[in-house]
């Protein structure tokens, strides 16, 4: 999780701690119990009375870590979890707590679901929902995969050609919504200009998967929109539909930039609580 110096000192604090103490009451016993600087590098722990409890504080250049540990026999559980978003553009937000990444989880959240799924292209969204579920997928995922080729090899004309190509796609939404189109009219313009464009790109995209490299970061980025593109053009069928999901990954931003500062929730129990907290504070700034 991180690395330690040689010069890094590791100190227990004597007596038992609260471990409901976060960053703030940790950092204070530090200071004022164990006379240590918080941020001097060095590696403090903490207990509670019945010894099956541990709370680590750790500064790392970069940010403070809390780190909680259950006992059990001797050995700590440290458990790696995760938080599903799903939304709806300009409406609530629900953050959904699972320990894991299987399908298991949107299958048990979506139940019967029969609206509108739009993700990027990963297989647990697969056979989730109601039988009426319309599955859409992510065009900026798609635009990544060739912006990682041209990383690689920043000369491919192909890869420039589908990336402008997927970005006039991003132009003509991005000039609806500067005329203030609503959705029946976005639908009416994206017919006469997306439409035409994609009948385009598509050509280009089977043109380049035949001649780059199956292993090649080109050859992938082909394979990957090639597999998804009944499901990436579906925009051009449903009105409220947008071209990506990125209001969705804007909202899981912070919970990236962070989570080396809070990346222990404390305990299995806290994981849905604090989904539920997130969920009010995100649906509260997406409304205004």
């Amino acid at each position: 999780m991180f690395g330690l110096g040689r010069a890094t000192r590791i100190y227990l604090a004597a007596g038992a701690t609260d471990m409901r103490k976060g960053f703030e009451g940790l950092y204070g016993l530090v200071r004022d119990r164990l006379a240590c600087d918080p941020l001097s590098g060095h590696v403090f722990l903490f207990s509670n009375a019945q010894r099956n409890r541990l709370k680590l504080l750790f500064y790392d250049g970069s940010g403070l870590w809390v780190c909680a540990k259950r006992l059990d026999r001797g050995r700590g559980k440290n458990h790696q979890a995760y938080l599903w978003q799903y939304g709806t553009p300009g409406g609530s937000v629900v953050f959904d707590f699972r320990l894991g990444r299987g399908r298991e989880g949107p299958k048990r959240f979506l139940g019967q679901f029969e609206g509108i799924l739009q993700s990027d292209g990963y297989a647990a969204y697969e056979q989730v929902g109601g039988p009426k579920i319309v599955h859409a997928c992510c065009w900026a995922h798609s635009r990544r995969k060739y912006i990682e080729a041209l990383k690689l090899h920043p000369e491919d004309r192909t890869a420039m050609r589908i990336v402008a190509r997927i970005d006039e796609l991003f132009a003509i939404d991005a000039e609806a919504r500067s005329a203030n189109l609503d959705h029946l009219a976005r639908h009416k313009f994206r017919l006469e200009r997306s439409r035409p464009l994609l009948e385009r790109l598509k050509p280009q995209i089977e043109a380049a998967q035949a001649e780059a490299l199956p292993a090649s970061a080109l050859g992938k980025a082909a394979r990957y929109t090639l597999a998804l593109w009944p499901k990436l053009v579906r925009f051009l069928e449903y009105p409220d539909m947008e071209l990506s999901n990125n209001l969705a990954e804007n909202s899981m931003r912070p919970l990236v930039l962070g989570r080396e500062n809070w990346i222990h929730l404390g305990s299995q129990q806290a994981g849905p609580k604090i989904a539920a907290i997130l969920s009010i504070v995100e649906s509260c700034r997406r409304r205004g």
